[in-house]
């Protein structure tokens, strides 16, 4: 009996913890909702709209709209010879530059035969066809491996007052091996989601410059002072030790389980 009760206890706390697992996991190309309707405004208020931004705020209002265009472009490169012989299907598709139809057989290239094309294949496309520096395309590596490189806990025109302070605030700097690429990331409460809100393209003696998951100027990073300026905001920050963070997040994983449970 006393065996049996602990097995019981110990099977409840594996469940528990692989339950609680789930609940806090990381996504590449999940957009909070907020990120979404700013980057459609952004799109909807330019006078003239590239092919690229065009297509970026029909995937964002519309996904099914896009990737319903999306899988006869698949379809039309599918079944051609070449792309040249694709060319006028993937226009009928509203593919319309020739790059752009390099950059779809590619990525279509990189997919099993059989994937569905989803949500999330959308979304990593739109990064991919707004990133031309490739700043992004090392999070998409099959043999990614990231690491806590310094935790910064932020908060709004004012020193950090709470640890982490701030949800909205909760920044993440992590490091992609081998090639020391840095990330940062943030963490959704709705979705108990951690997200890679931008990627720094330049680094210099005094900042790092940051730019977001659509090819856009995010922020920097000052070296020195740890301030991040965001726009037209300064969020001030300061180092947590990555060891630190990560009991933080255990905690709040549990935590977010807890209250599902109740």
């Amino acid at each position: 009996m006393r065996r049996m009760i602990i097995f019981c206890f110990g099977y409840l706390l594996f469940v528990n913890g692989a339950s609680a697992e789930s609940l806090y996991r990381q996504d590449i190309t999940y957009f909070p909702a907020d990120f979404r309707k700013a980057a459609v405004n952004a799109l909807e208020a330019l006078e003239e709209r590239t092919e690229i931004q065009y297509l970026t705020q029909v995937g964002l209002e519309n996904p099914e709209v896009f990737i319903r265009q999306w899988k006869a472009a698949r379809l039309a490169i599918s079944v051609a010879p070449d792309l040249e012989m694709a060319s006028k299907k993937l226009r009928s598709a509203g593919f319309y530059s020739p790059q752009l139809h390099v950059q779809l057989a590619t990525f279509f290239s990189s997919l099993g035969r059989e994937d569905e094309l989803t949500d999330v294949h959308m979304r990593h496309f739109l990064m991919k066809i707004n990133d031309e520096g490739g700043y992004w395309d090392h999070l998409f590596s099959k043999n990614l491996s990231l690491d806590d490189f310094s935790a910064l806990e932020c908060a709004q025109n004012k020193p950090p007052t709470n640890f982490l302070g701030l949800p909205e605030y909760h920044y993440l700097m992590r490091v992609a091996f081998p090639n020391m690429e840095l990330t940062l990331w943030r963490f959704d409460v709705d979705e108990a989601v951690l997200i890679p809100a931008a990627v720094v393209s330049a680094t210099t003696l005094e900042a790092y410059q940051l730019i977001d998951r659509l090819g856009k100027p995010f922020g920097s990073i000052d070296r020195r002072t740890l301030i991040m300026t965001l726009s037209d905001i300064e969020v001030h920050c300061a180092k947590v030790d990555p060891a630190v963070m990560r009991a933080y997040q255990d905690f709040r994983r549990e935590t977010i389980f807890s209250d599902k449970q109740l």
